[in-house]
């Protein structure tokens, strides 16, 4: 039954991808051959170099926790396994092109960084996001498309497919950070203004009684301008979670912002 069950999560993956075409202002298509799918985000190229899809994370089988001992989570190995098949059976062994974002074609790892086109002309990581795959994870420099990925993103959400079903993967509250320092969380609370701040720290979420400081760049903060007044509004705010006197995310750009209902997140460019 699991295996008719991931072959059909494979077949719609396949169609949902044909609808999604690459975003637009992408560097010329450089071609390229997979070699083998090492996970859900990560393949290893025919001339030996490693290749990451650019904006999104795909599960992983041990997802670090602050403060624990990490422990192998059944149900997360599975969501990894099947977001790697499924990248398999998209890409794996076929001809593929890369696109790139401006400058920003490798990470610290030496590993390109790239939009992938399958061999049908489909956008790859749209199919793994839009069938809960994958989260949206954008940087300042790579985040062409965003709009489109958070749009699948919140789909797949509503629906609660492939890896939002998990408790580790839900939208969450400030007041549950502590046990999550280091990890990659999606925050939802009322955007307020601290006053007497720096102007990079002058951002945060609360809910309650709990607060998570948005420390905001000067190119986010030129991005939340466009959205007038946001005090008391309800918004999401994606990133790593770190600690400094209290939770933290570091908000570079403005995709990382989004309304909490289904209105365009901040700036996420096509």
């Amino acid at each position: 039954m699991r295996v008719r069950g991931l072959a059909a999560a494979i077949l719609m993956l396949a169609s949902a991808a044909t609808g999604e075409p690459l975003p637009s202002g992408l560097s010329a298509g450089q071609p390229a051959r997979t070699d083998r799918v090492l996970d859900g985000e990560t393949v290893r190229l025919a001339d030996g170099s490693e290749l990451r899809l650019a904006e999104i994370l795909a599960p992983k089988a041990t997802p670090p926790r602050a403060g624990q001992v990490d422990r192998t989570d059944p149900e997360i190995e599975r969501l990894g396994a099947t977001a790697r098949d499924a990248l398999t059976r998209l890409i794996d062994g076929q001809p593929i092109t890369l696109y790139f974002a401006g400058a920003a074609r490798t990470d610290r790892h030496g590993r390109h960084v790239a939009y992938v086109e399958g061999p049908g002309g489909h956008w790859v990581q749209a199919a793994l996001v839009a069938q809960g795959l994958a989260r949206v994870h954008t940087s300042a420099e790579i985040n062409r498309g965003a709009a489109t990925l958070l749009r699948l993103e919140a789909s797949a959400r509503r629906q609660r497919l492939g890896l939002w079903r998990h408790e580790a993967f839900r939208v969450r509250k400030p007041v549950e950070l502590g046990r999550w320092i280091e990890t990659f969380q999606i925050v939802e609370g009322g955007a307020v203004t601290v006053e007497g701040a720096r102007p990079s720290a002058r951002l945060a979420l609360e809910e309650g009684h709990a607060r998570l400081a948005l420390n905001v760049s000067t190119r986010a903060r030129s991005d939340l301008r466009a959205l007038g007044d946001i005090e008391g509004q309800t918004l999401r705010v994606r990133g790593w979670v770190r600690w400094q006197g209290g939770p933290i995310i570091d908000v570079t750009h403005g995709a990382q912002i989004e309304w909490a209902d289904p209105r365009p997140a901040v700036r996420a460019m096509e």
